[in-house]
C-alpha cells in the first residue's frame, strides 16, 4: 500500500471520506413564494457516510415537515414544499466527517397589487392616473394592455408612471378594459400577475341615432306605439317624457315608460284621437342633457297579410314567404308558439321576431328548437303599427340534426322523380 495512503486511513479511521457535492450544483438558487423545490446532497466513491443538512438559522432539517430531508443511499434530498419568504438563506450538507457542501435559497416575492381599484373613471377631456401599484422588492417590471393590445407608453397619450399609467387627455377612445402586468424575474425563471381595470369615460349624453329635426311617428286609433328615446351617456342617462310642459307620468294617457338598457321606451295606447300631438324626450346625467320631439300623427292602420307560406325548415330556422298589400309596408311580426299532441294553441304568451321588408318576400325566424313543432300567425308591420294577425295559422317543425332540409324544391325533385318512375313503369308493362 502506498504510504500516503496508509497515513490518510490512519487519520480518518479507515474510511474514506470526500467532500459531498449537490445536485443540481449550484451554490444559490431563485425560487417564487408558494414554488416547490428539491435539490439532492451525495457522498462521492461510494462512501457510507450519513449526511445531514442545516437550516439558515443553524439548527438541523427535520425529516418531516413542509421543509424536511429523506436519504437514500449515498443521496440526501431536502425537499422544500410551497416556500415562504421566510425560508431564504444558506442550507449546508454535512458529511460525518464534517465536510460540507451549501445552497443558498433566494426567495423572491410574488407581485399583490395595492391601491388598485377595478373600475377607474374620468371625466371627458381630463387627464388621469390608472393606479397599479406592487407591494414587494425588488419592484416588479409593469406592462399595459388595453383590450388585449399592449399600449405603447413612448408616445404623448399614455405614460408609465411608479404608481400607474397616466392617460393624457382622455376621450371616450380611451374607455375600454385595461390589464395592468406586474413581471417579477429571478436568475433561471419569471412570475406574472395581471389584474384588469375598467376605464369609464365619463360624457353628457348624445344621441344614438344623430339626426335632424323631430321624429314623425304614426298610429291609428285603436291601436298602440311605441317613441323610442336611446342616448350614449357615461353615467347613463335618465329618461323624462313631457307633454305640453308636463310629466307624462303625471297626465292621465294609457301609457308604459320601458328602460332597456341605455334607451327608454314609451309605450302609448291611442283610445282616442287625443292622445295625437308633440312628446318630448329628455335624457339628462350629471353632466349634460339633450332632448327631442316625437311628434305623433294619426296614420291608418294597415291590413294583415295576404299570404304566408312555410318555404323551408332546417335545425334551427325556418323560412317563410310572406305577401300584403301595404303601401308603405316596413316589415312583419312573426309570432310562435311551441305546439304538443292533442293540446289546443295559446296565443297569451308567444314568443315573437321583427323581421324587416325585404326585397324577395322570403323571411326567416331563428333560434328555433330542434326537432320541435310551432304554430305560426303573422302581422304587417307600417309607421302607424301592426296589423291584425292572420285568421290562418302554419304549423312547421324543425329538423333532427343530420336530417336533410325540407323546401319547396326537394318536395318538387321527389314529385318528379316518382311521376318519371311511374311513366316508365307503365312504358315496360305496355
Amino acid at each position: 500500500m502506498d504510504w500516503r495512503m496508509f497515513l490518510l486511513l490512519c487519520f480518518t479511521g479507515g474510511v474514506m471520506t470526500a467532500k459531498p457535492f449537490l445536485r443540481p450544483a449550484a451554490t444559490s438558487f431563485d425560487k417564487f413564494e408558494n414554488d416547490s423545490y428539491v435539490i439532492s446532497c451525495l457522498s462521492s466513491n461510494n462512501s457510507t457516510e450519513k449526511l445531514t443538512w442545516t437550516a439558515p438559522n443553524k439548527s438541523p432539517v427535520p425529516n418531516i415537515g413542509r421543509i424536511h430531508y429523506e436519504n437514500m443511499g449515498n443521496r440526501s434530498m431536502l425537499l422544500f414544499d410551497r416556500i415562504q419568504y421566510s425560508d431564504r438563506g444558506q442550507y449546508t450538507c454535512t458529511s460525518e466527517s464534517k465536510e460540507t457542501a451549501f445552497v443558498n435559497l433566494n426567495v423572491i416575492k410574488t407581485p399583490q397589487f395595492i391601491n388598485t381599484p377595478k373600475e377607474h373613471r374620468v371625466k371627458e377631456y381630463q387627464s388621469t392616473l390608472i393606479r397599479c401599484e406592487s407591494n414587494v422588492d425588488p419592484k416588479p417590471q409593469m406592462s399595459w394592455e388595453k383590450n388585449g393590445k399592449f399600449v405603447d407608453v413612448s408616445g404623448t397619450k399614455y405614460v408609465l408612471e411608479s404608481k400607474g399609467l397616466k392617460i393624457l387627455n382622455a376621450t371616450r377612445n380611451d374607455s375600454g378594459v385595461f390589464t395592468c402586468r406586474a413581471i417579477q424575474g429571478g436568475s433561471d425563471n419569471s412570475y406574472i400577475k395581471s389584474i384588469e381595470i375598467t376605464l369609464k369615460v365619463q360624457h353628457k349624453p348624445e344621441w344614438r341615432d344623430p339626426m335632424e329635426g323631430n321624429v314623425m311617428v304614426y298610429g291609428y286609433v285603436g291601436g298602440e306605439t311605441n317613441l323610442t328615446c336611446a342616448a350614449i351617456a357615461e353615467p347613463e342617462a335618465n329618461y323624462t317624457w313631457y307633454r305640453q310642459n308636463k310629466e307624462v307620468k303625471h297626465l292621465k294617457y294609457n301609457s308604459t315608460e320601458i328602460l332597456e338598457g341605455d334607451r327608454s321606451v314609451l309605450k302609448l295606447n291611442i283610445h282616442d284621437e287625443t292622445v295625437y300631438g308633440h312628446y318630448q324626450c329628455q335624457a339628462r346625467n350629471k353632466y349634460g342633457s339633450i332632448s327631442r320631439i316625437f311628434e305623433l300623427h294619426k296614420g291608418e292602420k294597415p291590413g294583415p297579410p295576404t299570404v304566408v307560406r312555410v318555404v323551408k325548415t332546417e335545425v334551427h330556422t325556418a323560412e317563410l314567404k310572406i305577401a300584403s298589400d301595404v303601401t308603405d309596408l316596413v316589415g312583419y311580426r312573426v309570432q310562435f308558439v311551441v305546439t304538443l299532441p292533442g293540446q289546443e294553441v295559446s296565443w297569451e304568451q308567444p314568443e315573437y321576431q321583427d323581421l324587416a321588408k325585404t326585397d324577395n318576400s322570403h323571411y326567416v325566424i331563428r333560434d328555433l328548437l330542434e326537432n320541435t313543432s310551432y304554430t305560426v300567425r303573422v302581422a304587417a308591420r307600417s309607421p302607424a303599427g301592426l296589423s291584425d294577425f292572420t285568421d290562418f295559422t302554419h304549423t312547421l317543425r324543425t329538423l333532427k340534426v343530420g336530417d336533410m332540409p325540407t323546401s319547396e324544391a326537394a318536395v318538387t325533385v321527389c314529385w318528379l322523380t316518382a311521376l318519371i318512375s311511374s311513366l316508365t313503369l307503365l312504358a315496360i308493362v305496355h
